[in-house]
């Protein structure tokens, strides 16, 4: 998947799909969306071209066709398939390089625990997988966080998970070593607004912003936080250098 087309939907994604019976012998992967919030979010947001490639590598070989992901919430959310019973260790492996290559600068602990890799289908339907029943989507992101009272300020590497099921948006800012640091809700996409609980560093406002190099705002009687998603430290210092120094 393009990650500029990734991070650039991720946060207005908005999934309407119904539930329905599903026949065991049916060659349709889109047959399967009803019990696959994953599938739902996939085929709602996929170019065109890359929908009716996933739809076909199931059509073509149902019975040997697997989606592999991480098997935790707070890591990237990239995936890959496979329809070729022979080469599955081989996509679990591509998946965990570019998992690997994603978390680039990350504690080697946080690294590692994201490379548990696990089928989000398999077996001609969707399984236990934490993504079919509630698919956050989840970004690395650069932070800024400056202290309220002292005024410094710290850079941090971060994840941003995201989920817009039935458009009611919910999201959580994580730190390197995969805890949530804030949790966000009451998210209004129309106006960029929400609400933030940061445990110890308080509750807050949040601002929105879109795009490439979409942006969130916190602010709380402690602290302000400035999250860049899709972005390293590196990268948010070259876009954003007066808050990023």
């Amino acid at each position: 998947m393009n990650k500029a087309n990734f991070c650039k939907i991720a946060a207005v994604m908005l999934v309407v799909f119904s539930n329905g019976p599903v026949s065991a012998q049916s060659t349709k992967l889109a047959d399967y969306a009803g019990a696959s919030e994953f599938l739902q979010d996939e085929f709602r947001k996929l170019a065109r071209k890359d929908a009716r490639k996933l739809r076909d590598h199931f059509r073509q070989r149902p019975d040997d066709f697997k989606i592999w992901g991480s098997i935790h919430r707070a890591c990237p959310t990239v995936y890959w398939w496979n329809n070729s019973n022979g080469s599955q260790k081989d996509t679990q492996r591509a998946l965990q390089n570019s998992i690997k290559k994603e978390l680039k600068g990350f504690p080697s602990g946080t690294i590692k625990k994201c490379m548990e890799v696990g089928p989000i289908f398999s077996d001609r339907k969707p399984t236990k997988h934490w993504r079919n029943k509630s698919n956050f989507y989840t970004l690395i992101s650069a932070v800024a966080l400056k202290d309220v009272k002292t005024g410094s300020v710290s850079l941090l590497k971060s994840l941003i998970s995201i989920n817009t099921k039935a458009g009611k948006t919910k999201a959580a800012l994580h730190n390197e070593q995969l805890q949530v640091v804030c949790d966000i809700n009451n998210i209004n996409m129309k106006n960029k607004t929400a609400k933030a609980d940061c445990k110890g560093l308080g509750r807050g406002n949040v601002v929105l912003s879109e795009g490439r190099n979409a942006t969130l705002s916190i602010s709380t009687s402690k602290v302000v936080i400035f999250a860049v998603c899709c972005s390293d430290i590196p990268k948010a210092k070259r876009i954003y250098p007066d808050i990023f120094k």
